[in-house]
């Protein structure tokens, strides 16, 4: 699998729907909210939108083909501004800000699919792990 951490669960039906190469690279996913991504009141739990804006977010440095390793998180913050039900499906579009030497910066916005509705922004700061920095 891609990612191995412990949250395959969580994303297991996470559809990446486009993925490319902007100059730092782009992905836009989509995930049916099940029982498991969703808090008490069934909507989406706030650990499974920070789940997403780490994972897509790093995805972006994927898309972008100089750089094939995920990297470990240095800061994340995210604004949750709405909800989605069980059963709804979001929309998750990451782009790469910056691949720096060191850190990359990436920006994620999740929204309802069906009426692109804002229902959270992040931002995801990340060690870069470059082909031509291994040992």
């Amino acid at each position: 699998t891609m990612y191995s951490g412990g949250f395959e669960e969580a994303i297991k039906t996470l559809n990446i729907v486009d993925a490319h190469a902007t100059p730092n690279g782009f992905v836009r996913a989509e995930l049916k909210v099940e029982k498991g991504h969703c808090n008490m009141a069934d909507t989406l739990h706030g650990a499974t939108v920070c789940l997403l804006v780490d994972l897509v977010g790093n995805m972006t440095r994927l898309a972008n083909t100089a750089i094939q390793d995920l990297g470990p998180s240095v800061e994340l913050n995210v604004s949750f501004i709405r909800t989605a039900k069980l059963g709804e499906t979001i929309v998750v579009e990451a782009q790469s800000l910056k691949n720096g030497r060191s850190i990359a910066f990436t920006s994620v916005s999740i929204y309802r699919k069906d009426d692109r509705a804002l229902i959270a922004s992040g931002r995801h700061s990340l060690i870069n792990f470059r082909p031509e920095s291994r040992l």
